[in-house]
């Protein structure tokens, strides 16, 4: 009785600190791609990208960002991801070297972004897991 109380917490015990985790990636999504925003925005005027696009290039690098740290199936692309990259695609076919220069700051933002809300969601989770 001892040995299956035991392994019933041990499994309802990392149950929840997977749901905690999994929360939390997805309610500071919005927070980190924030974050990544400065960084992204002298990125895109590097890569030549006109004042004027840049906050809808933005716009659309947070909601998708939000949209997948928010997804049931990670697998799965989320509309906003979707219609991004077939805006990129589109801009591609016009000007080819900036849209690559913007394909490369948008991924190395999405990289940090998602580092962040990482490493603030596993600290959350282990201060839930501390407490616990």
């Amino acid at each position: 009785m001892i040995n299956t109380v035991g392994q019933v917490g041990g499994a309802m015990g990392v149950a929840a600190i997977g749901v905690i985790f999994f929360g939390l990636i997805g309610s500071q999504a919005t927070t980190s791609a924030n974050r990544v925003q400065a960084d992204l925005t002298a990125a895109l005027t590097r890569a030549g990208i006109p004042d004027f696009v840049q906050p809808s290039v933005i716009s659309s690098f947070e909601t998708c960002f939000h949209d997948r740290s928010n997804a049931k199936d990670f697998s799965s692309e989320p509309e906003s991801c979707r219609q991004g990259r077939e805006s990129a695609a589109a801009f591609a076919t016009s000007a080819p070297a900036m849209a690559a220069a913007a394909g490369e700051a948008l991924t190395k933002a999405a990289h940090d972004a998602n580092e962040q809300n990482f490493m603030t969601s596993i600290e959350r989770t282990l201060i839930w897991e501390i407490i616990a």
